[in-house]
């Protein structure tokens, strides 16, 4: 799998270092330094598939040979600890062939380098390997008129780096894409990426090859122990992306039910607003169906007083007067003045005669019938939403997963905070756990027994013993990195227990 390692170099006199031994070492052939007269010869070393060397267009004829351009590069340094040189030391994809990743080191060169003017001869080593790599070896001063003169600051500053970097995996990502492959690589830490994770370290050749002949080195046994704990944090991480997916879930049904029940609430809001403005309607209404009453029956009464006095004169004898139909009408009335008293206060009488009816196309009792049939009908309207709403709060899903997440969570050793909802609690017990994993509960058990053991005076061997049978499943993974952890964690607590012991002696015997 592709990997991505960029590191940079500086070649210092003040460090034994020689820009001509350099590149004889990476080029693996042999240069003679003519300045010093020294002669390097690394034509015996394997592994070296050429190299390239790339120059601005103006850069002259000794700057395309290797041993000339070094040579030329020593030369223009006087001082005893002058910087000679830098290097770009890059991992190449396992996933490209030998050409393609020659090709991506010189476009990357090309970009980046000779720009700016500088002169760049690049080391391909172990390209059909498991391990392909090339080394970028570069001046460190700008040609003017044929020679090296002025050194820019800039090409030696921390913000260069980071701008490498940076090119180098874009290069990587653009040559993976070209090829056909889907993997990215990232120039970023763990941390600037937020992945839990802890760095890996670099064994290297000779640890590689003890390690490969069966022979368990300490480097070994750190870096096993660093990928087995990587993977119970991706493990752990992987709960944590399925519980946290869960969580949406459930987030997203807790918001249906709010909007349904938002909804529902105004639906039931609407109709008590219709409700209340048909009950004021019909308020308002009764009086105003009383008046007309009144109106109706006076009118009658004011009609048979007018009859009286014309036809009082012609009426014959024994027949009754006009007073006794409106007596018989109206009960308990004498006067125009006394019924109209009477009839306000009680709107709802109706006139018993049939020779004086209502001119009206609809009775008076018909609007309030029609008017209390709504209402009723808007009340059982308003009575069945009301049941539909209230049993939407019980026996749904999310009742359920909240009261199995707080199950959960009052399982764990922590005592549960009830003010926080369930899942909530959840995860908090969740990342209480992982920091307490994260942060070595078995060593801080490990230590425990130990300074118990030591303070009741068992020997050494007795305590690596004893830790070593509390925590069998550590030892199955890891024997040999167990016992060693085991022996330095005793040695340093069996000595801390015996110098406190040899302080509080001396304290008594004062």
């Amino acid at each position: 799998m592709a990997i991505y390692h960029f590191e940079f170099k500086r070649m210092s006199r003040g460090k034994g270092r020689n820009a001509v031994a350099c590149a004889a070492y990476r080029a693996g052939t042999f240069i003679q330094d003519s300045n010093t007269g020294i002669n390097h010869d690394y034509s015996r070393k394997s592994g070296v598939y050429g190299s390239d060397i790339l120059a601005p267009d103006y850069a002259p004829d000794w700057a395309h040979e290797t041993k000339s351009l070094w040579n030329q590069v020593e030369k223009s340094e006087t001082r005893s600890n002058a910087l000679v040189a830098t290097e770009n030391l890059v991992a190449l994809p396992i996933e490209l062939t030998p050409e393609q990743n020659r090709q991506l080191v010189r476009d990357f060169v090309r970009d980046a380098h000779v720009p700016a003017g500088r002169i760049a001869e690049v080391f391909y080593h172990d390209l059909e390997s498991h391990n392909p790599h090339a080394h970028i070896l570069l001046s460190v001063r700008q040609l003017e008129n044929g020679k090296f003169k002025t050194k820019p600051k800039a090409w030696d500053q921390t913000g260069l780096i980071y701008k490498l970097r940076e090119s180098w995996c874009a290069h990587i990502n653009q040559a993976m894409e070209a090829a056909g492959h889907e993997i990215k690589v990232d120039h970023r830490s763990l941390k600037e990426r937020g992945m839990d994770r802890i760095p890996q370290v670099h064994l290297g050749p000779k640890v590689c090859k003890l390690e490969k002949m069966g022979v368990k080195t300490e480097w070994g046994d750190r870096y096993r122990e660093i990928e087995a704990a990587n993977q119970q944090l991706d493990q752990l991480n992987g709960q944590i992306k399925q519980v946290a997916e869960e969580k949406r879930k459930l987030d997203a049904e807790l918001r249906e039910l709010t909007q349904a029940n938002t909804s529902s609430a105004m639906e039931i809001g609407s109709l008590s607003e219709s409700n209340a403005k048909a009950d004021k309607d019909l308020e308002r209404t009764k009086p105003q169906l009383g008046a007309q009453k009144s109106t109706d029956i006076l009118s009658a009464v004011t009609s048979a007083e007018t009859h009286n006095q014309s036809q009082s004169k012609a009426r014959p004898a024994g027949a009754k007067p006009v007073n006794a139909l409106v007596k018989r009408v109206i009960p308990n009335t004498t006067t125009a003045a006394e019924p109209r008293q009477k009839l306000s206060s009680k709107p709802s009488v109706e006139p018993k005669s049939t020779s004086h009816p209502v001119p009206t196309d609809q009775t008076p009792q018909s609007q309030p019938n029609q008017l209390k049939s709504s209402n009723q009908r808007q009340k059982s309207d308003l009575q069945k939403i009301t049941q539909q709403v209230m049993l939407s709060y019980s026996g749904n899903q999310a009742t359920q997963e909240r009261d199995r997440r707080l199950e959960l969570a009052t399982q764990a050793k922590a005592t549960p905070d009830r003010k926080l909802p369930a899942y909530k609690q959840y995860f908090v017990e969740l990342g209480q756990m992982i920091k307490r994993k994260g942060q070595g509960i078995y060593h801080s058990a490990d230590r425990l027994i130990a300074q118990k053991l030591a303070q009741r005076g068992y020997s050494k061997e007795s305590i690596r013993n004893a830790i070593a049978r509390a925590s069998p499943e550590l030892m199955n993974q890891a024997p040999e990195g167990r016992k060693s952890y085991i022996r330095r964690l005793v040695q340093r607590v069996t000595e801390k227990v015996h110098s406190v012991e040899s302080k509080q002696d001396v304290s008594r015997n004062r």
